[in-house]
């Protein structure tokens, strides 16, 4: 709320306080003249496909068990709704996704493309959204084709999707999405397919303006879109490397002159931008944001933020220099939902105070009871990939499993106090094997070998689940590397590698970190003490700095991801396959040669403890040597002066006891 918001205060402090829509702060009735709108946002943010994910949602640090699917999700938001217009029936309600809407999903969307996601989306009336970093896991163009209900083209996934998959995916009924997908701050860096230099991609807009109630009674609403600024380094750079990434603050505070200088005072900022909250006092990167555009623009009108990318529940405010303002987040996956309430003011084109929200969990509606077009797209998804995903492709010796909370075996991607899984052991150890059986070559035809094998841990996406008979199947498989990054072989010096090692929770990023095949490290520190102090292959040769070894990573840590610089400095020598057909195909020839998966030992991170024998240690005799005369007499002046006066402390403590005693007597 800019400069409209002191004459707001003016017309409206003739009339009573009313708490109707249970607002922050009070509320300031409308004048017969001048009604006001009730206006109800439900959003989700960093859905990924979840559309029948079920999972534990912690709200406010309290664990919520068991929550998820679309189909109950459905449900919710429509009995919110309702809700909301049985007691404003001219209130407006408006439903809007803040990014990561796919990528890194189950099998069930994932192997068809997100597009359930999409349809399902449209089904349940979502008509704003913006971009996240997975939307560009495939490329934004096919991003757009999937919006755009278009049929795929089979050259545009290479040769290494199954048939059979093709088959199913060509044929899927799909539809396209009306939903509105604004973003600001990504421009084109040159002309192409995703349009002309210094536009935004794709035809996408950075904002978009929804007019609600009519004539002198209407107001303004603009929803504003914005990616987090990191995202080219989450995302492989041959789908980055067209586009420029903008400051998040400096666009935010350029469309809000924009907007108010166009009448339009209420904006909703619906970003993918991290945040967290504590007892409602908003924390992270979001407060960051905020205090910048406060200077950029002191009479900026940002009254909401929808948050995102982080996972993590928000509901609290940011305070601004204008108004407080409202963020939220409703964690991941469908797993809980926003419902904001806010109230607009025709007289000022503005919100009257500061929106309220709630973040509620999406509890199991009962399985008969599931809004029945969603759940058919569920229901639709999950058959079409029956024959693919519970093909049986290897078995798992039951013994080396361990269980998770709901009984299943699993091969658990888990780590321990060092950063150590089992599950990311057998990851690599497989991309090792595969690397070095496959007769890789490089660019003049010279047999290619590799010495180890890295992949971040943010890459792992679930445990691998076992079947009671010790099967596991193709879905299983795919759940855990869903994001089908490629393989390459890198060429790197051994003073690379410990330096992209000791990248490792830099930042303050605690759970950034890589799991190891063919490597055994020890390391001291935490956080942005981290240090490897020895390194060696599994034999206990160490890892020289002028050495160069061959390294298999995926092509978003050659690109630097997740803050890996040191990747950057290696030559490719090769390429592999993705990660997620290195896995299925490792286990394909375990099973081919009548072999049994087996969940690898820890052991290859240590620790360092530093012991008490490695603390400096002060020789007294020495100290008293070395002190000069005039300090050795100072010292023991101190000493005599509070032998004094602990004696005295004690007189007349004893004197006070006696006195005590008396008085009793």
């Amino acid at each position: 709320m800019g400069k409209w918001q002191s004459v707001s205060k003016k017309v409206l402090l003739v009339t009573l306080c009313s708490t109707a829509l249970g607002m922050v702060g009070s509320k300031m009735e409308a004048t017969e003249t001048n009604n006001t709108i009730p206006i109800q946002m439900l959003g989700v943010n960093d859905f990924h496909g979840g559309i029948d994910s079920v999972g534990t949602a912690f709200i406010e640090g309290e664990p919520k068990e068991g929550v998820g699917r679309l189909g109950n999700l459905a449900v919710h938001l429509n009995e919110a709704e309702s809700e909301f217009k049985e007691k404003y029936p001219d209130g407006v309600s408006v439903r809007l996704q803040g990014g990561d809407l796919v990528g890194g999903s189950p099998a069930n969307s994932a192997l068809l493309q997100d597009e359930p996601t999409i349809k399902a989306f449209e089904l349940m009336n979502f008509s704003i959204g913006t971009l996240g970093n997975h939307e560009f896991d495939e490329g934004l163009k096919e991003f757009k084709r999937i919006l755009n209900g278009e049929a795929p083209k089979r050259e545009d996934f290479g040769e290494n999707m199954d048939d059979d998959l093709w088959n199913v995916l060509e044929a899927y009924p799909r539809v396209p999405s009306t939903q509105e997908i604004v973003v600001a701050n990504i421009e084109n860096k040159t002309d192409g397919d995703h349009g002309k230099k210094g536009d935004i991609p794709y035809g996408f807009n950075p904002y978009t303006i929804k007019t609600y109630g009519e004539g002198e009674q209407e107001v303004k609403v603009a929803y504003l879109g914005i990616i987090t600024s990191e995202f080219p380094n989450l995302v492989l750079a041959e789908h980055t490397k067209d586009f420029e990434v903008l400051d998040e603050a400096e666009t935010i505070a350029k469309y809000s002159k924009e907007l108010r200088e166009d009448g339009v005072n209420a904006i909703v900022v619906v970003s993918h931008i991290a945040a967290t909250s504590n007892k409602g006092e908003v924390e992270g990167e979001v407060v960051d944001v905020m205090k910048e555009v406060d200077k950029l623009d002191p009479e900026n009108s940002i009254d909401v933020i929808f948050a995102g990318h982080n996972h993590q529940f928000t509901n609290g405010l940011v305070k601004a220099k204008n108004n407080d303002v409202r963020v939220v987040q409703s964690t991941s996956q469908g797993k809980a939902y926003i419902d904001l309430k806010g109230e607009l003011d025709p007289s000022t084109q503005d919100f009257i105070t500061t929106p309220s929200a709630e973040v509620k969990t999406n509890t199991e509606v009962g399985e008969g009871k599931r809004d029945p077009e969603v759940q058919a797209v569920i229901d639709e998804a999950n058959e079409l990939i029956k024959p693919i995903t519970e093909a049986k492709v290897v078995e798992a010796d039951l013994a080396t499993t361990t269980k998770n909370e709901e009984g299943d075996a699993i091969i658990s991607k888990d780590y321990n106090s060092h950063n150590e899984s089992v599950l990311g052991n057998l990851i690599t150890d497989a991309q090792l094997e595969m690397a070095n059986k496959g007769e890789l070559k490089d660019a003049d035809g010279k047999p290619v070998q590799a010495d180890f094998a890295l992949t971040n841990d943010g890459g792992i996406r679930a445990d691998l689940i076992v079947q009671k008979n010790g099967d596991v199947s193709w879905g299983a498989i795919q759940a855990v590397q869903p994001f089908g990054n490629i393989l390459q072989v890198v060429e790197i010096t051994g003073k690379d590698l410990k330096s992209a090692l000791n990248e490792q929770h830099k930042n303050g990023k605690l759970h950034y970190f890589l799991e190891i095949a063919g490597l055994k490290m020890t390391y001291q520190g935490v956080g942005d003490e981290f240090e490897i102090t020895s390194l060696t292959d599994m034999d206990g040769n160490d890892i020289k700095d002028d050495q160069k070894y061959n390294i298999i990573i995926n092509d978003f840590l050659f690109g630097g991801g997740d803050g890996f610089k040191s990747f950057t400095k290696g030559k490719l020598v090769t390429a592999m396959d993705t990660d997620t057909a290195t896995f299925v195909n490792y286990f394909k020839e375990l099973a081919a040669e009548n072999k049994q998966i087996e969940a690898p030992e820890l052991g290859r991170k240590t620790e360092k403890k530093v012991s008490k024998d490695d603390t400096p240690k002060v020789n007294k005799t020495e100290e008293s040597d070395s002190t000069n005369p005039q300090e050795k007499n100072k010292k023991e002046s101190n000493k005599t002066t509070k032998m004094l006066g602990l004696v005295a402390g004690t007189i007349a403590a004893l004197a006070i006891i006696i006195a005590a005693i008396k008085r009793k007597k």
